[in-house]
């Protein structure tokens, strides 16, 4: 089964006014590309999982993150834009999805070994993602 991953299309990180933004034209691409992927689910065969930090109020690297994401918050939340089609939601409060052993068991359990990986910070949350799974 081929799984994708969808990482971090949070309000905090993709929506305006957002507390840690990105580009809000990459944001726009990002998210529209993604719903296509999951408008054609069944023609693609891919079985769509979300991922999102939720972040401890308590965490000291809150700090860097201008309190971004913070487990509950509002900025926690999928960005609305983004076209959730299934209740597949595994939390994170680390760089790598694998992080939660939940959804490391939902792989697993779903047979899912095949995966595409689409999100935000390639070079954090999307490389730690990857570099784990291999």
């Amino acid at each position: 089964m081929k799984g994708l991953l969808i990482l971090d299309i949070q309000n905090d990180f993709t929506a305006p006014g957002a507390k840690f933004p990105v580009d809000q034209n990459q944001a726009a691409k990002i998210i529209g590309n993604i719903n296509r992927l999951t408008a054609n689910i069944n023609t693609n065969k891919l079985i769509p999982v979300y991922i999102g930090n939720e972040f401890s109020k308590w965490d000291l690297f809150n700090i860097f993150r201008n309190f971004a994401a913070i487990k509950g918050s509002e900025g926690s939340k999928m960005d609305k834009r983004l076209h959730v089609v299934n209740q597949n939601y595994f939390s994170k409060n680390r760089g790598s999805a694998f992080v939660n052993s939940a959804f490391d068991a939902f792989l697993k359990s779903n047979k899912i070994d095949d995966l595409y990986v689409a999100g935000l910070f390639a070079e954090g949350c999307v490389w730690g993602t990857v570099k784990a799974a291999l």
